[in-house]
């Protein structure tokens, strides 16, 4: 099974995904462009049981708006 690791933007939150994602999708709205000083964001929809926080700066990792740095680590949809 496939396993990638990776952080959100100020690499206080380290998290692990493992198996296999549904889609990964470009992103035009104001809050992605805003992000990532571009025209769009990259984004990739996985099952939510597959994601593991595996080292974190903050004792509240997820807050409304992402963690600390604004990074959307999870959201349902």
């Amino acid at each position: 099974m496939k396993s990638h690791e990776a952080r959100c933007a100020c690499g206080g939150v380290q998290y692990k995904f493992t198996g296999e994602h549904y889609t990964v999708y470009a992103c035009h709205c104001t809050t992605c462009q805003q992000r990532t000083g571009s025209a769009f964001g990259l984004s990739m929809l996985v099952p939510a049981t597959s994601i593991e926080i595996t080292e974190s700066d903050f004792d509240d990792v997820v807050t409304k708006d992402g963690v600390h740095c604004s990074t959307v680590l999870a959201a349902k949809v």
